[in-house]
């Protein structure tokens, strides 16, 4: 379990991210920081974690994705000029992408050093649908992730 004085869930900001933890129902804390698409700020990147076990990516439409996306697809990823990083991804009730979470302390350094991220999904017809993050700054919103998430669970 992480150790954290803290005990509240308020909101911090670093532009673009907002970020926070909380104590979730096994008395673990949970980091989570997120920041919003370019595109639309309904859209947004969420990075999760409980103490040193898996770190979630997921991007949430506030509403729901106003195209039909099937529940088991692929999401590819490119982070500023990288080559593009294709995950598998769960849809939860249209409104939640999730990719799998075992990629995702090896994502995690790339994403904290990167100044961009793109994300595209293709919907039922197939046609693909791309939103950009802004990921810099990230030393303050992202720390707790690194520290109790990555760096603890090595």
């Amino acid at each position: 379990m992480s150790t954290c004085k803290a005990q509240s869930n308020e909101l911090k900001f670093q532009k673009p991210w907002v970020y926070t933890h909380q104590i979730n129902k096994l008395n673990n804390i949970d980091f989570v920081a997120t920041t919003p698409a370019a595109e639309d700020a309904a859209v947004m990147l969420l990075l999760a974690c409980s103490g040193s076990e898996r770190i979630y990516v997921s991007f949430i439409d506030s509403d729901k994705f106003p195209y039909p996306l099937k529940e088991r697809s692929q999401l590819t990823l490119r982070l500023d000029n990288s080559e593009p990083i294709a995950l598998p991804v769960a849809v939860i009730e249209q409104k939640q992408i999730t990719a799998d979470p075992r990629p995702g302390k090896d994502l995690m350094p790339i994403l904290m050093r990167s100044n961009m991220l793109y994300a595209s999904i293709a919907d039922i017809e197939g046609i693909v649908h791309v939103y950009s993050f802004s990921l810099q700054p990230n030393d303050l919103a992202l720390r707790d992730i690194d520290v109790h998430c990555l760096r603890s669970g090595s």
